[in-house]
């Protein structure tokens, strides 16, 4: 440990040149402070003043040739910017906005650009950048005299520049965080529609492994065989979801076998391909395509009690355009990926428990899981891409129910069914990546909502060697689509 003041009563080293060659920092005594430079050829020293009596050190480049703070002007009339060159001893007051204070914070690698924060004339402060080309201007104006816009975002200060000058991140007069390039957003805005993007990027893997589970294969005990009985079917789900942060189409569609395999035992696998299309609220969609594979066998416990084991594997790819503010147009950019969700349900139904006035009711009670892992891919085009980092996200959801049969004819029967559903995870996992160029990100993810219910009706009917049937199902305000049709064609032989 060396003691390297020679100057003051007191100092305090603030930094250090990237070998360690030159460090930085400020000292003083009771009368006046200064800001020093130090170096082992040349000692400590100090860098002067404005004309003013105290002097304070903000931040060096990463080699030690250049110092920016503030400092007191003659008579300490006002406190201006600074920036001091080392090879040639001098420090040039880089003026204010109109008022009598400026503060430099930070330099780019060279120090040719300053950024900090300035009253202006009418005493409001502003964020601002220098060169010796063009002075002090606001961060406003540096951004749209790079052809950007601004948009109702008004900086107070400039904080945080990148090494290559073209990079700011500062404070808003509202009291946010903005980010300006060729263009800037306040990041309270932005870095929602990253949560959003991702959340339903993340989700629909989830969702349509949910609605297959409990939609397409909503109907377990429509379709029980004798033993050595054989089934087909092709079933369409096709609905509209809205979310709190998107809301768009989805269709799914599926081809099935079934056989009898012991008696009271039925079992079954389908094969189908997913489509959704979500535009969000801020702008833009996500769109997903995949298929999938999902078996399930019904056994009879006696009396009438059936239960349901079923998986689920599916692969889907996802593109993404997220839309977002930047100054005062919406900007876009645009990312793909793939996704593998699995997903596992069991189910117990009463058949027939109940018969009121000829219908029949079949309470169930079931129980469902499904867990999505995202690839991590990197968003492009558009002012503020996103590199996302690889994510998954799961469901477990408990279903209370019961389905409704009435026959109104030999070849016709209405059918119905009332549901309250609880999906006991309350958020969606966490949104982590990189701010292209920027910084790294870690955000909480979204609220989900835990209860809601469903109902639906419609009919079935013979139609030639089969069994046609349709279904209208629509639900409050979660995790399930908003509304869907089921239409089902099923032949037995």
């Amino acid at each position: 440990m060396v003691n390297i003041d020679t100057l003051y009563s007191y100092s305090y080293a603030r930094a250090v040149s990237n070998d360690g060659s030159v460090v930085a920092g400020y000292g003083g005594d009771n009368l006046s402070n200064g800001v020093f430079r130090w170096t082992e050829a040349t000692g400590m020293v100090d860098i002067g003043s404005l004309g003013g009596t105290s002097t304070d050190f903000s931040a060096m480049n990463g080699d030690g040739s250049v110092l920016v703070g503030s400092s007191s002007t003659a008579n300490n009339a006002g406190t201006h910017a600074y920036r001091y060159l080392a090879s040639t001893s001098t420090m040039t007051d880089l003026g204010t906005l109109g008022g009598s204070y400026s503060y430099a914070r930070d330099l780019s690698a060279d120090g040719s650009v300053v950024i900090g924060m300035s009253r202006d004339a009418g005493d409001v402060y502003h964020g601002f950048v220098w060169t010796e080309a063009t002075g002090m201007t606001t961060v406003e104006d540096w951004v749209e005299n790079q052809g950007g816009s601004i948009g109702e975002v008004t900086t107070r200060t400039a904080d945080f520049i990148s090494d290559d000058g073209k990079v700011i991140v500062g404070g808003t007069s509202d009291d946010t965080t903005y980010i300006a390039r060729t263009s800037i957003i306040d990041t309270a805005e932005f870095f929602p529609t990253v949560v959003a993007a991702n959340n339903v990027v993340v989700q629909s893997g989830v969702g349509s492994a949910d609605t297959i589970m409990f939609g397409a294969q909503g109907a377990p005990m429509r379709n029980l065989l004798d033993v050595g009985q054989r089934s087909v079917w092709g079933t369409i789900d096709g609905g509209y979801d809205n979310g709190d942060h998107a809301d768009g189409g989805l269709v799914l569609g599926d081809f099935g076998f079934g056989y009898g395999i012991a008696d009271g035992v039925t079992a079954r696998i389908s094969a189908g391909v997913t489509y959704t299309d979500q535009d969000l609220d801020a702008g833009g969609d996500v769109r997903q395509r995949g298929f999938y594979l999902s078996p399930e066998v019904s056994a009879d416990l006696g009396k009438n009690f059936y239960v349901t084991v079923g998986g689920y594997w599916g692969r889907s790819s996802i593109d993404s355009r997220r839309g977002y503010l930047s100054g005062a147009t919406t900007d876009y950019s645009n990312g793909d990926t793939n996704a593998e969700t699995w997903g596992a349900k069991i189910r117990f139904d009463w058949l027939n428990a109940v018969t009121i006035d000829d219908t029949a009711i079949t309470p169930y009670v079931g129980l469902s899981y499904a867990h999505t892992k995202v690839d991590a891919f990197t968003e492009t085009g558009g002012s503020f891409p996103v590199e996302f980092d690889g994510s998954s996200d799961h469901s477990t959801i408990a279903r209370l129910g019961a389905d409704f049969v009435r026959p109104l004819n030999d070849t016709v029967r209405l059918l119905a069914k009332a549901e309250f559903d609880y999906q006991f995870e309350s958020h969606a996992s966490a949104t982590s990546g990189t701010l292209t160029g920027i910084s790294d990100f870690n955000l909480e993810g979204q609220d989900l909502q835990q209860f809601w219910a469903r109902g639906g009706v419609g009919a079935e009917f013979d139609l030639g060697k089969g069994v046609a049937s349709f279904m209208v199902n629509a639900t409050t305000k979660g995790q399930d689509p908003t509304v869907w049709l089921r239409s089902n064609y099923t032949v037995k032989f």
